[in-house]
This record gives C-alpha cells, structure tokens and sequence, in this order.
C-alpha cells in the first residue's frame, strides 16, 4: 500500500530504515535524516505524503504517479513506432474484431497484462499512466503517417469523456496476442450460459453490442466477420453454433501464433525424430565398444599386479601384458562412427599433422577443437579425434615392448617396476577418456528421451481440450451407439470419501451402547 511504498523511498534515500525501534512502529513516529537533504530535496514531499500517520490524508498512488519526482526520472522505452503501427493496424479492422478484442480483454490474466505494459509505456511520453493525443501525434510524425492516423486511434481507444488512453483500453489492441487457451476457455464459457458447449451468432452479438460505446454493430456485420474466419456463408454462420475449437478461430492473431506455434513444434519433433535416429544408429556399437575396452582395461590392472612380482609369473605377466595392450591400442584406433576404418585413419591422420605434441612426442587435444560442435552420431569419434586416442599409449607400448624383447638382461633396469608403472597409467588414462565418452553417450541418451518422449499433456483426459476452473464435462459423440447411465446423485455421493468417512464415524457412534 501506500505506507509501504513510503517505507521504500525513505529507505532508497535515507540508506536506512524510518523507524528502528518496536516503538516508532507502533507510533509511526518518524523523521527525515541529513541524508535525505543531501541525496534529493524533492523526495520529501513524496515520502512526507506516503507516511501520513492518517490513512485517509495518505497520498495515494494515483496522485503519487504525477509527483515531480518521479515524472521528472521517467524514460519511455523505445519502440513507439512498432506499437504503433499495431494500434493503426487494429482501429482500422472491422468493427466486430475491435469488439472482440475489448472483449478478450476482460478476461487476462495479470501476467498477460504485465506482457503488454511496456507497450504501453513507450507512448507514455509524460509518464502519467495515460496516452494522450499528443503523445500519439508525436510518435505517428515519427513513422512520416498523417495526424489523421493518430486521431483515429485515440478515437476508438480513449473513453467517451476522457482526454487520455488508459491501459485496460490499450491492451484490447493486442489482447489476441497475449490470452493463453486458458482464459480463452473462460471467455467462451462467458457466453454458454447453458453449458451447452456451443455459441451461436446471436449469443456473440449480444455480448459485444454491450461494449459498443456508439452502438453502430449490426447483426450482419458480426455474421460477415465470423464468416470470413471460418470461410463459410454469412446464413450458414449466422445460424450454425460454434463450438470451442470453431470459436478460436474468430481471432486470426492467436490462430496465427497457435499454427506458428504448432509448425514449430513439428519442426522440433522431426529434428528430435532426426537426432534420435542418428543416435541409435551407432549407440549400441559405441556401448559395445566402451564394455569391451572396460573389460581389457580390467585385464590390464589384474596383470599390472601379477608382474609386480618379480619371479617367471611376473615375466609371462608382462608379455601378457603387452598382448592386452596391443589390442587395447587396436580398439581406440577404431571408434564407432559413421566413418569407417579407413576414413577415420585419414581424420587422425590429418589431426596428427595439424596437432600439438607435449614433451613427451604424445599428440594433446587442441583447445579450439575441443569445443567443437560433438554430433549425435559421431560423439565417439569426435572425442577420439579431439583426445588422439589412438597415441593415448604409443610411449607406453614402446617402452613395454622394448621391455619384453630385452628380458632379465638389463639388470639396471627393474622391468617390473616400469611395467607396472606403465599399466597403470594406461588405465588411468583410458579410464578418463572412458568417463567422458560413457558420460557424453548418456547425456545424448537422456536428450533423446526427453525430445521424443515428452511429458503426458495434462489435457489428455479431456481429449486434448483445454478446460478452465469450471471444468465442462465431455458431451458423448453424437454418432455413439450406447449413452453412459448417467448416476444418482446418491452413487456420486458414495464415491466421495469424505462422505464415507463420516457414514463410518456416524455408525460407530450410533451403535456404541448408552
């Protein structure tokens, strides 16, 4: 309320609370301090009229808008022209579609409303809350149309009286654009008084004939426009009762959202259709592929602990292991993919060349290729190419095969110690690079459920209609051979649990002796 807006600009000024102490709040006892002199003089007057102590001498908010201090800090937002050339588009259409959209507009909700608020503001020039005349001749000049154009529209909008355009007439020029199936639903309703399910064109003129400020709509005219939505006859409109979907219809411009909204939807579908095909195509090879590579590098761990040992077992260990790392080198040189062997050496090939190498001759990943684009496809690939995992244990091999071939002759050399260390950087580094595949594959995996698998709608009990807080029942199609028995009051009472509950309650009571 207005105290409260008081409590607000005092604190913006003053950087402290008006009142400190439980005793000032109950009092409402405050006073300016020297901060208030020192950020804006003129602040105090509106803060002084904010926090009357007597409610009925408070300043209000419609008085407070037209303060100095806050006209003189105002700043319409840009795009008058646009908003413009909007309202010129609307006051010249048909008089049955301005009805309909002052019609509409009495049925947003407050979040539509805030969605058109600073449309409206761009015409505030004086930030008053209002759009008057000149304001609108000012920002017609500006898009070179005559000043007729800007009488016309404050002729339709502003009200019999008035020498401004408030903002509940503002928003009947883009109501279309902002109602939601919701309150759309509600301004059906409106009009099916008999719960019917259906309108006619006699029920449609009788609710806009009510908002004609000048009484010039016809019978005719509303059954020449809901002909030309519907593409039909006037006589056959004028007679024929529209249903929800058909009464949609009468506001081109959210017909017009709602297909734009649908093609959207349908190009989303076939992309996510696309992307999910893609995927499959390879996911069961790439998974194959990780578990086979999670299997060697187990292998390669055990082994890495048998040639520890320093004994024969540990000699044949380390052949073995150099065996499992041959063909763990084999396997990441060959990812799943759209590409096959071949065209995949030639794309490691080509990143060799181009590729960056650390100290020890290993090829690293280059940023900038790092943050490339990862396709659906070719994740494994991608991140092959991007981590080379092909040389990701060309030093390692080396160095166990130079081990193998020498033997026990190099007693300077601990040949257990060096395979061993050479196994478990193996496993660490391809474990990593496991980690990240495995973690892109299942991130892939949840997009894909989630783009083709949507929630259930909640309308799906309602064949697809959104209903409203009063909840139409579904009327039975009219070509079913068999109606539903319709229920006694007291079987729908039955399947109430709160009235069995208190039937148990009651017939326990009664029945307990006196």
């Amino acid at each position: 309320d207005s105290w409260s807006l008081g409590v607000i600009a005092y604190t913006l000024v003053s950087k402290q609370l008006p009142m400190t102490t439980e005793q000032q709040v109950l009092t409402k006892k405050w006073q300016f301090t020297l901060a208030a002199d020192v950020v804006d003089m003129e602040a105090k007057s509106l803060i002084d009229g904010f926090l009357e102590r007597q409610p009925d001498k408070r300043l209000k908010a419609e008085r407070a808008v037209h303060h100095e201090w806050i006209r003189r800090r105002w700043r319409p937002p840009s795009g008058a022209s646009d908003v413009v050339a909007k309202l010129e588009e609307f006051c010249s259409s048909p008089l049955p579609k301005r009805l309909f959209g002052r019609f509409l507009a009495d049925f947003l909700e407050p979040a539509h409303r805030m969605l058109l608020v600073r449309a409206f503001y761009s015409l505030d020039v004086a930030g008053t809350g209002t759009i008057t005349l000149k304001a609108l001749v000012a920002a017609v000049k500006e898009t070179s149309r005559p000043q007729s154009v800007a009488e016309a529209i404050f002729h339709w909008l502003a009200a019999e009286g008035e020498t401004s355009i408030s903002l509940s007439r503002f928003i009947e020029c883009f109501a279309e654009e902002v109602i939601d199936g919701r309150a759309l639903r509600h301004a059906f309703e409106s009009l099916d008084d008999d719960a019917s399910e259906e309108v006619n064109a006699q029920e449609l003129f009788a609710a806009l004939r009510q908002l004609d400020d000048r009484g010039q709509l016809t019978m005719g005219e509303v059954a020449a426009y809901i002909a030309t939505c519907a593409g039909t006859s006037n006589k056959k409109k004028q007679e024929h009762n529209l249903k929800f979907s058909e009464f949609c219809n009468l506001f081109p411009v959210r017909a017009a959202r709602m297909k734009a909204m649908m093609e959207r939807m349908s190009d989303e579908r076939q992309t996510a259709e696309e992307l999910s095909t893609q995927f499959n195509r390879h996911a069961k090879d790439i998974q194959e592929w990780i578990t086979g590579i999670e299997g060697l590098r187990e292998k390669i761990s055990e082994l890495s602990t048998r040639v520890s040992k320093r004994s024969e077992a540990g000699s044949e260990a380390a052949r073995l292991l150099k065996k499992e790392f041959t063909r763990m080198e084999e396997m990441l040189k060959q990812p799943p993919g759209p590409a096959n062997s071949e065209e995949f050496e030639q794309l490691m090939a080509l990143r060799s060349k181009s590729g960056k190498k650390d100290k020890k001759g290993n090829i690293v990943a280059d940023r900038g290729m790092a943050d490339e684009v990862i396709g659906y496809q070719t994740f494994a690939q991608d991140q092959a190419l991007n981590e080379s995992l092909s040389s990701l244990m060309a030093n390692d091999l080396r160095i166990l095969r130079q081990l193998v071939s020498a033997g026990n002759k190099d007693k300077a050399v601990d040949t257990a110690k060096v395979a061993h260390d050479a196994a478990e950087r193996v496993c660490n580094r391809v474990g990593q690079a496991l980690r990240r595949t495995k973690g892109q594959m299942e991130e892939y995996k949840a997009f894909v459920e989630a783009m083709c698998e949507p929630e259930a709608s909640m309308t799906s009990n309602t064949g697809g209609l959104q209903l409203s807080g009063r909840g139409l029942r579904q009327r039975p199609a009219e070509n079913a051979k068999a109606r539903p028995k319709k229920k006694m009051i007291h079987e729908d009472l039955a399947d109430n649990p709160m009235i069995r509950f208190i039937r148990d309650v009651t017939s326990r009571l009664t029945s307990r002796e006196p």
